[in-house]
């Protein structure tokens, strides 16, 4: 039949089948962020060259940035996407 809601130049397709990839790769990046963020502390690798005159000790902002980051990473990958376009079905 010409103009069939079965055929398939009519059928949507699934936007989900490359969103599970998008998210592993969120999920990993930010594993990946996390773990450098903590063997730098653990090695005493603080990357920065800014030394603090109040407390006189060199600060840890740059690595545990990286913990940070990979946090916020994690969390985007782990929480389930919406559509994006507003409509709900």
């Amino acid at each position: 039949m010409i103009g069939n809601r079965t055929s398939p130049r009519f059928r949507k397709r699934d936007s989900s089948s490359g969103r599970w990839i998008m998210r592993l790769l969120f999920l990993l990046f930010g594993a990946f962020l996390i773990l450098m963020g903590i063997v730098g502390v653990h090695r005493g690798n603080r990357w920065t060259v800014v030394h603090n005159p109040i407390f006189d000790q060199p600060q840890l902002a740059p690595t545990i940035g990286f913990c940070f980051m990979g946090f916020i990473f994690v969390v985007l990958g782990a929480i389930p996407w919406g559509r994006g376009d507003g409509s709900k079905r």
